[in-house]
């Protein structure tokens, strides 16, 4: 949820850092379902205003305030009802699950991991108990999820094939991690807090975020001297599917408190630090890009943005002259500027899997991985890849532990692009380089990867999947001859594998 204004924590200078318009992609008429109006009382946030958005599996999930509802941008129909003012709570995790909850009147969490219906959550779970103890940290792993309840001490439920779960209090929970979950999983209890794996992509809650921020360089010359308090001038967004962290804050070339003076314009500042080199670049929105709605005297009420697994963020709006609010765009087009593409990254799907010094495992490991870590790829080598962690350590980890963007493209979460062209017996060319995979998933083992431009036939249509906006079926295919592979050397002819359809042509 994004603070309706934040007290301004830096001082933006005018000048020449890269600047992008946005983009309208939705209106929202006032009243359909958001009221706006133009007297309110500003305290608690104030009213009206879209208080929560959430990205989630090509979705934008907006909560209505004034009605105390979700609903579905894409799918107005789909609508979740809550009781309460106060106390909602949404999260959502890497793009794997999303949870909408209520701790008041209904107390419950809703978990959505398949489900993309907001009407009918995978799992319902009453919090009843322990509303009054969970802080709002939470995480998902090996169909646990957990919930922290005090500074030190967890709580989770494991999510049951059948819908159903099983809880585990805080002192059953203290026994496991004592007994070897701990270990399993990468929890560690530093500084007074408690830590899922290695996955230092977290920056605000890994072990390592007090000395991490020492090292961090803003690339934009104007904005060099906020490299010594970023953590605290800008607000977290999420992560993208290529390890990339995503940071907002507000300026208006002032030190200066906005709620006191709502009549000066502001802008907001897009930062994406790159955990792996501790890059800071900043993307600074033009002034009169954001119209937030206003009451009759000039105070702002609440807006929130967010960040899709692409990349590209979104921001609420509010443009009187028309009657709407408006969910504003930016692509993350902007960061072809730089190298990110350029890089394959991917994301682990186990949890204490050995970095290994050689790719082989009676191999000596250098630490362990944990789920949802990222990796930069730095080389592949039959069923194993070359790796480097946020930390920089370098090792050698099985591919069938690694989850990889198909494409290492960047597109679009709102619209999606439908591949329906594979069929059985058809014969067609990989638009890119494209692995192929041993069974229909990016969790699979590697065969090869095709080089782009080599021809297939499709033997067998598989599940039908979204990946990187794109509609498809993965399909089984046999290699023809003349294949090659993405450094130029011979795949022999008749090569059999899983390959994603939505990457042929």
């Amino acid at each position: 949820m994004r603070k309706n204004i934040l007290l301004v924590l830096f001082l933006v200078i005018a000048g020449s850092c890269f600047a992008q318009k946005f983009e309208v992609i939705k209106e929202i008429k006032f009243g359909e379902p958001i009221q706006y109006y133009e007297t309110w009382d500003p305290i608690e946030e104030g009213n009206p205003g879209i208080l929560q958005m959430k990205c989630w599996k090509n979705q934008l999930i907006l909560f209505d305030k004034d009605k105390h509802l979700y609903f579905n941008l894409s799918n107005s129909n789909q609508k979740r009802e809550y009781k309460s003012l106060y106390n909602f709570l949404s999260f959502c995790q890497n793009d794997d699950i999303l949870m909408l909850a209520e701790i008041g009147s209904i107390n419950k969490l809703d978990l959505y991991i398949t489900s993309l219906d907001i009407q009918a959550p995978n799992y319902t779970i009453d919090v009843t108990d322990i509303k009054d103890q969970i802080s709002g940290l939470f995480y998902y792993t090996e169909n646990k999820f957990f919930a922290k309840i005090d500074k030190s001490s967890f709580v989770y439920w494991d999510l049951l094939p059948d819908g159903k779960t099983k809880f585990h209090d805080s002192t059953q929970t203290q026994y496991e991690l004592e007994d070897g979950l701990a270990e399993h999983l990468g929890i560690s209890i530093e500084y007074g807090d408690v830590y899922f794996g290695e996955n230092a992509m977290d920056l605000e809650t890994a072990p390592n975020y007090i000395n991490y921020w020492k090292d961090v360089k803003i690339k934009n010359k104007k904005y060099e001297w906020l490299s010594a308090s970023f953590s605290t001038s800008f607000c977290k967004e999420g992560i993208d599917k290529r390890g990339l962290t995503y940071y907002t804050s507000v300026g208006n070339g002032y030190h200066i408190d906005l709620f006191a003076h709502p009549e000066i314009p502001f802008e907001y500042i897009v930062a994406v630090l790159d955990p792996w080199t501790h890059e800071v670049y900043i993307c600074e929105l033009p002034p009169g890009n954001w119209n937030p709605a206003r009451n009759s005297k000039g105070f702002i009420a609440v807006n929130s943005s967010c960040i899709d697994f692409d990349g590209n963020f979104y921001l609420t709006d509010c443009n009187k002259e028309k009657g709407c609010y408006e969910i504003k765009k930016l692509s993350n087009d902007w960061l072809k500027k730089y190298d990110f593409y350029k890089r394959e990254v991917g994301r682990m799907n186990a949890n204490h899997i050995p970095l290994q010094l050689e790719a082989k495992s009676s191999a000596k490991n250098n630490g362990y991985n944990f789920d949802h870590e990222y990796l930069w790829i730095l080389e592949h080598k039959s069923d194993w890849c070359k790796v480097r962690k946020v930390d920089g350590r370098e090792g050698w980890v099985e591919t069938r532990y690694i989850n990889f963007d198909e494409g290492n493209k960047a597109s679009s979460s709102y619209k999606t692009s439908v591949n329906t062209n594979v069929s059985e017996n058809r014969i067609m060319a990989c638009n890119d380089n494209l692995r192929l995979r041993k069974e229909e998933a990016t969790s699979s083992a590697v065969i090869t990867t095709m080089q782009k431009g080599t021809k297939v036939k499709i033997l067998k249509l598989g599940k039908a999947e979204t990946i990187d906006g794109i509609s498809s079926n993965w399909v089984q295919v046999e290699v023809l001859a003349d294949a090659k592979d993405k450094d130029g050397a011979t795949i022999k002819a008749g090569t059999r594998g899983w390959c994603y359809g939505g990457y042929l042509d």
